[in-house]
């Protein structure tokens, strides 16, 4: 959030009409719900809502929830885990089991 570019100059960085916004957050919470969306300009407060996607600058701004949020990102990590030599057991197999359940595939 604190480093260039900063969320609220994001229209300024890019010459497409569309740019799709993923906070690289392992949760949704005060910075994704409210400061993020209030400083890319989506709306002036929080509390009022806004549309997806919105026009900010002439740019449509797709604003997605946070990426730690995605019912596959515990398989991504335990993958990595497992690549850095961790013993995981069953535990890769039960979360791909869990995520196979939760996203209906």
């Amino acid at each position: 959030m604190d480093e260039e570019p900063e969320v609220d100059d994001l229209p300024e960085h890019f010459e497409s009409d569309d740019v799709v916004l993923v906070p690289l957050f392992i949760a949704d919470g005060y910075h994704t719900q409210e400061d993020i969306p209030e400083d890319v300009g989506l709306c002036e407060s929080h509390e009022e809502g806004y549309d997806v996607p919105t026009a900010v600058d002439g740019t449509r701004i797709w604003y997605a929830g946070a990426v730690g949020t995605e019912p596959l990102m515990a398989d991504v990590i335990l993958e990595r885990a497992a690549d850095a030599g961790a013993d995981l057991g069953t535990a890769l197999a039960d979360v791909r089991e869990t995520t196979r359940v939760a996203t209906g595939d």
